[in-house]
């Protein structure tokens, strides 16, 4: 016994021991190299706390992004939260794509801040659901600028690979949002409460527009209809195009009115606010070689 407590105690002295750290505290395996080191392996089946460990890290990215490259427009902080595999609802790539979704949305909204009020991980992905407000004094996608403060939510679920955002599923809530800036009523069953009778006016527009000057030319005509849409008095708008052999696009507008009255304030509101944009209707429609015929209608007994 004696003999064999030595020989026990001569290797102890001789080896050195190593471990090998991993997820538990279990001892898979060992095996002992005289005159070198005992490596003990540690198992390696059970990864909690790795798994603990990245999802930790996953949420931290999450506050982050909001946090830090949104809240405090450090959007060169994107190239280390999101991956260059990530795609956008445009299906443009990485970093860059989504800079650009939360570019225009800043540029409506140049003081608009996020605060995250839950975030949660499971796996590779992360839940977080926020309040955004913000004061609208830019353009937000085809509307006008309100200059109303709004608040907002939304809710996304982001997936990570290799400790990067590699795709954000996102849900806000885009009716309270426009019903916040008085795009849309709040009573959405006034929508289609008004009835045309025979008091109301009809407005028709008919453009010849070339192919070359389209695209300048809708991007007026739908910011022009925006803002009618959300003048008193109007019953329906309706837009009709065509595109001939060689492209150019002809597109018919009609306007339905409540009476002379409703139609006379439109009038006033639209020239209005073209002056306050800079905008000449006459000078637009001729640097563009537009053709336009206007009607004013009135609805037959």
């Amino acid at each position: 016994m004696k003999k064999s407590s030595k020989t026990l105690l001569g290797l102890a002295m001789l080896c050195q021991v190593v471990i090998t750290p991993s997820s538990t505290l279990f001892a898979k395996s060992a095996h002992i190299i005289p005159g070198g080191h005992q490596t003990i392996l540690l198992n390696t089946t059970t990864k909690q706390p790795f798994k603990l460990i990245t999802m930790e890290n996953n949420k931290e990215v999450i506050r982050r992004l909001f946090e830090d490259a949104l809240n405090k427009r450090n959007m060169g902080l994107l190239t280390e939260l999101v991956s260059a595999d990530y795609t956008s609802s445009d299906g443009e790539k990485g970093a860059a794509a989504m800079e650009k979704t939360f570019r225009g949305l800043i540029k409506a909204f140049p003081d608009l801040q996020w605060h995250i009020k839950e975030l949660f991980a499971e796996g590779e992905k992360v839940f977080a659901s926020w309040d955004v407000q913000g004061t609208n004094t830019g353009q937000y996608q085809v509307f006008a600028p309100t200059g109303k403060n709004v608040t907002g939510s939304g809710m996304g679920v982001f997936t990570f690979k290799d400790g990067k955002i590699v795709q954000s599923d996102v849900q806000t809530d885009r009716l309270g949002f426009l019903q916040a800036l008085d795009i849309l009523p709040r009573d959405l069953s006034h929508l289609n409460s008004k009835k045309t009778t025979k008091d109301a006016v009809v407005l028709i527009d008919k453009f010849i527009v070339p192919r070359q000057s389209i695209d300048e030319f809708s991007k007026q005509a739908n910011y022009n209809s925006d803002f009618i849409k959300r003048l008193a008095g109007l019953i329906e708008q309706e837009v009709f195009k065509s595109t001939d052999d060689q492209g150019n696009l002809t597109i018919v507008t009609t306007a339905v009115w409540e009476n002379e009255a409703a139609f006379e304030n439109a009038k006033k509101a639209v020239f209005a606010e073209f002056q306050r944009i800079g905008f000449n209707p006459s000078e637009f429609v001729k640097r563009l070689n537009v053709g336009q015929e206007r009607g004013i209608y009135c609805l037959a007994d």
